[in-house]
């Protein structure tokens, strides 16, 4: 554990002694007007509410990067550009688009823990940009060792007035229990049957700050199998209905792969108000922290809690090695009342935003067209899992790795990562993910 303490410490240190003020402004441009290019579907107030600017507001180049990143976080367009046009008695912001392709199908292959026969494989289907307004419909479906169905649609913009969006979604899984304890108790792993609903809605207080209200309702099915007093319900079935409040500030500049701004959502959840004697809490914190250190150079944090309180079902409890790994310590599985987690990484560009248009036979140029960006970086995570009885967190219940990897982005499609960790007495770990790590 002191190597793992002297390699976090000194990552944090260097971090820091880095860190430099990029936010010297150049030279300025007053906009008198606004004009866009190339949206042939998307609504024109779908990317003017992305902008931190408007009509007769000075401009500079780090202003119009920020924008353009913004807009390009929307994820329907595979080029934006702003650039000012100067005509004898005033300027004009041009800001140029190229839609993509909205609706396409994504294949994927996941592994659940470290068990050879855990894999789940399937397919996720998109339609993006549904009407022009940012609008999503999905679905997906998977086999294997977690086979699920589901189906949501999300409108960011469903009373455009007000500044409200709606999502709705409908699920069903097949389970196997990551409970290492009740898998013991029982004789080894089972399998339970989940339907879900959910709704929320969402009221975008500004361009950085939503408000949101999720609800939804779980219904699990346990097999015969299963000990009635395991169960939250102490039967068959439980039924849990869960009403949160949900707040998120988020000010980074490209959200597929931020290099500054802040990101901050915080959860507080009920579930089940008394039905069948469920009745608990869940308090969820995730904090993101993303600083240039200079043009090539860039610096991110994350620090994330999950906390419930009350009798927490062992399906609802906070679980290490699943949804949040350490990277080197995959192989750890740990569940208890709460987890905490930090990390922290510094990357620099191998290859940094180059748009891509290739001319092929009957294929759209939609689907032929994007962005591209390769990273190397370095990383360091640490974190725990621990009951509401225990006193405090000792370095002897802290699992932490450490390694390098490479991103590689293909926007605003997806992103690929190779990473290999070390963990524990520095055995090394390969993994390959999609997405970016935070």
């Amino acid at each position: 554990m002191k190597k793992y303490r002297f390699n976090l410490l000194s990552l944090f240190l260097i971090t820091f002694a880095l860190a430099a003020n990029n936010n010297a402004q150049t030279g300025t441009t007053v906009i008198d007007s606004i004009k866009i290019i190339g949206n042939s579907l998307t609504e024109d107030f779908i990317i003017l509410r992305e902008l931190s600017i408007k009509e007769k507001d000075a401009v500079d180049k780090r202003i119009l990067k920020f924008n353009k990143e913004r807009i390009f976080s929307l994820g329907i367009f595979t080029s934006v550009e702003l650039n000012i046009e100067k005509f004898p008695k005033y300027n004009q912001l041009n800001i140029v688009v190229e839609e993509g392709w909205y609706i396409y199908p994504v294949p994927f292959i996941s592994r659940s823990n470290q068990k050879k026969n855990s894999y789940s494989y399937g397919i996720n289907a998109e339609i993006k940009n549904f009407r022009g307004r940012n609008e999503l419909l999905k679905g997906g479906v998977s086999f294997g060792y977690d086979p699920s169905l589901s189906v949501a649609y999300d409108n960011p913009t469903i009373l455009f007035k007000y500044d409200l969006g709606m999502r709705i979604g409908l699920g069903y899984s097949e389970s196997n229990n990551k409970n290492n304890a009740i898998n013991e108790t029982v004789g080894g792993e089972f399998t339970t049957k989940n339907y879900n609903a959910d709704f929320m809605l969402y009221k975008r207080l500004n361009q950085f700050d939503v408000l949101s209200v999720p609800t939804s309702f779980t219904y699990i099915y346990y097999p015969n199998k299963i000990d009635r007093s395991l169960t939250a319900s102490r039967q068959n079935i439980d039924r849990i209905l869960a009403v949160g409040v949900s707040y998120l500030h988020d000010t980074r500049d490209l959200k597929q792969f931020p290099k500054e701004g802040l990101f901050l959502h915080a959860n507080v959840t009920h579930k089940g108000f008394g039905i069948t004697d469920i009745n608990y809490n869940i308090l969820y914190i995730d904090v993101r922290y993303y600083q240039p250190l200079n043009d090539f150079l860039f610096s991110k944090f994350r620090y994330t809690n999950r906390l419930t309180s009350n009798t927490v079902p062992f399906f609802d409890l906070s679980y290490l090695g699943y949804g949040e790994v350490i990277r080197g310590r995959r192989d750890i599985q740990r569940e208890g009342n709460n987890l905490v987690k930090g990390s922290v990484e510094l990357f620099t560009p191998i290859l940094e935003d180059l748009n891509f248009r290739l001319k092929l036979p009957i294929i759209p140029k939609s689907l032929t067209s994007g962005r591209i960006g390769i990273y190397f970086g370095i990383f360091a995570d640490v974190g725990t899992v621990l009951n509401n009885n225990n006193q405090g967190i000792a370095l002897d219940m802290l699992s932490a790795g450490y390694g390098a990897g490479i991103t590689i982005l293909v926007l605003p499609y997806n992103s690929i990562r190779f990473e290999y960790a070390f963990g524990q007495k520095n055995k090394g770990e390969f993994s390959i993910d999609t997405g970016i790590s935070f």
